[in-house]
């Protein structure tokens, strides 16, 4: 179903991204119609609610392609995904940034800073006993 959907679909996100809406929108409507109609004939509703999932299978097919398209795309030439940086960043790193971007006054960032050079050196020393009576 993937590909069929893939190969009649416009190669373009927005397009991708306006047609799964559209599918999404149709789907939408015609599960309301069925549903105000379907109490008359089973088949009417059968074939209501046949319409409703195709239209919203399209609709999630296209975006699973975008979420694809996405992911395969190169990365941008000087944007820095903030992702990667807070992934490897240090707590020490972390205080600085936000300290840097107005988050924290100048007395937290002081306190919190001493806070984990404290709990450093803490665990600096325990290390070095551990290592010690081993």
């Amino acid at each position: 179903m993937y590909e069929l959907v893939h190969r009649y679909a416009p190669a373009s996100p927005v397009g991708r991204l306006g047609l799964a809406f559209a599918a999404a929108l149709v789907g939408l409507f015609v599960m309301t119609f069925g549903l105000v109609l379907s109490g008359q004939n089973a088949a009417v509703a059968l074939l209501y609610l046949s319409i409703t999932v195709t239209a919203f299978v399209v609709a999630g097919q296209l975006t699973r392609g975008l979420a694809r398209q996405a992911r395969a795309a190169p990365p941008i030439e000087g944007y820095d995904d903030p992702r990667t940086d807070t992934e490897t960043e240090t707590a020490i790193d972390a205080l600085r940034r936000r300290y840097a971007v107005g988050e924290l006054n100048h007395d937290e960032f002081q306190r919190r800073l001493d806070r984990l050079l404290e709990t450093e050196e803490l665990e600096s020393t325990t290390a070095d006993r551990e290592r010690v009576f081993e």
